[in-house]
């Protein structure tokens, strides 16, 4: 479902703060349609997850998923042969892994939480940024994720979240500080699923 630029208009009215550029469309890596309004204090996400047919049944999803990976794969190994070409050095078996013997599992997502309507806030710290969620209600099939962004590490890091449940899955990544407001506009499996089992944050 798309947001009319008069919702977001009506969106924007409420919080005071201005549309600073034309919605951006995008599908996710696992068939989510994401719309992203930037404001001038605010980034506000809306996510339409697919229909009652799951990841595993769905073609068109995979197809889309293999080739955004089939893509990253490309880019990765495009960019490692233009770094052996400039010559610079290359972590070994021997120089890779950091002193601590589980750096070998950094990679892994880690778990911080669940958000759910009975769990309304979650605080952590993620390797570049403080995080603190809150959930809000918006309808019966729809609800809010408030994500404030504070304290950044450094000027270019970034942080993925994974958010998840049995029914639903989806990756956002952050940047730049501040707030950034999720709309998880569910089909009512994914509501029932929601209720009981809240949406995990990894």
């Amino acid at each position: 479902m798309k947001v009319p630029l008069a919702v977001a208009a009506i969106i924007s009215a409420s919080h005071a703060t201005q549309l600073l550029s034309d919605p951006i469309t995008t599908t996710g890596a696992f068939g989510v349609a994401v719309q992203e309004f930037k404001y001038d204090d605010f980034i506000h996400r809306i996510l339409d997850f697919p229909g009652d047919t799951s990841f595993y049944q769905d073609y068109a999803q995979q197809t889309y998923q293999l080739q955004y990976l089939t893509n990253k794969f490309r880019s990765a190994r495009l960019e490692k042969e233009l770094k052996a070409e400039s010559n610079e050095n290359f972590f070994t078996c021997d120089t890779r892994i950091a002193s601590d013997p589980e750096a070998v599992f950094d990679f892994l997502p880690m778990y911080v939480g669940n958000i759910s309507p009975k769990n309304t806030d979650l605080k952590f710290t993620g390797r570049c940024f403080d995080f603190n969620l809150r959930y809000e209600n918006r309808t019966e099939t729809s609800f809010d994720l408030v994500v404030n962004v504070s304290n950044k590490q450094t000027l270019l890091c970034k942080d993925y979240l994974f958010f998840g449940n049995t029914e639903l899955r989806h990756i956002d990544y952050y940047f730049e500080g501040g707030d950034h407001r999720i709309t998880f506009n569910l089909t009512p499996d994914r509501v029932v699923d929601f209720d009981f089992n809240g949406l995990q944050v990894f």
